[in-house]
């Protein structure tokens, strides 16, 4: 690969106590790790220093749980974490707090709707229009520009399920496929990619791999 390849690599948050309690996410209810959550966080941080990793930027969704990922991370390379607002969770229901049980029927229904169209979709606070411009922007764009050329990124699952979509230009016919076959990341699970700048392509080199987390501290796969 050439020395001018930009990687990214993509971090599910930890298990967050919504994660834990079944209870929908959205961007109001306050959703920091569990106490797992902040066991995953360790082991993330661990994993880094052993592997010796180097990024020259680090960026978080606005969300705690996201940020609570990869801080500590930055922390130890004194480097400021950039939050993204518009990269945050996805969410399909516009409300969050509720018990996912209680509005199962309508929670699957808006599923099936956002994951035939993302482009067209829409609920309280989201927009999948807007939201593709803000990837494709942060892909194209934000990433490729200046010198830097290793980039981590804490984000949420079905974020990351689209930057995919969206990075490897696949068509929307197919998104449907390809989310039921990729399926939710684990918690504290990495996705890597790399950017040529020569072709102006991603390609996905890893997917949601947690195979780092030691025994039942990898286990979670909360949606």
């Amino acid at each position: 690969e050439s020395p001018d390849d930009t990687w990214l690599f993509i971090g599910r948050h930890p298990q967050s106590t919504s994660n834990l309690f079944g209870t929908i996410q959205d961007y109001i209810h306050y959703s920091p790790p569990t106490l797992l959550g902040l066991i995953q966080v360790r082991v993330f941080r661990a994993f880094m220093r052993q592997m010796g990793f180097k990024f020259d930027r680090i960026y978080s969704s606005k969300l705690e749980r996201a940020d609570a990922l990869v801080s500590p991370v930055a922390a130890d390379q004194r480097l400021p974490v950039k939050k993204l607002r518009r990269l945050r969770e996805i969410t399909t229901l516009g409300f969050g707090g509720f018990n996912k049980h209680l509005v199962a029927e309508l929670r699957e229904r808006r599923r099936v709707e956002f994951v035939s169209s993302p482009e067209e979709f829409w609920s309280y606070g989201f927009s999948g229009k807007r939201f593709r411009r803000h990837v494709e922007n942060f892909l194209f764009e934000e990433l490729p520009a200046g010198p830097d050329r290793s980039v981590l990124f804490g984000t949420h699952g079905m974020t990351i399920l689209n930057l995919l979509v969206y990075a490897l230009r696949i068509p929307p016919e197919k998104y449907e496929a390809v989310f039921k076959k990729l399926d939710n990341s684990p918690n504290v699970a990495l996705t890597v990619m790399s950017y040529s700048p020569a072709t102006k392509e991603w390609k996905l080199w890893v997917y949601a791999d947690n195979s780092y987390v030691p025994g039942r501290l990898g286990s979670t796969n909360n949606p």
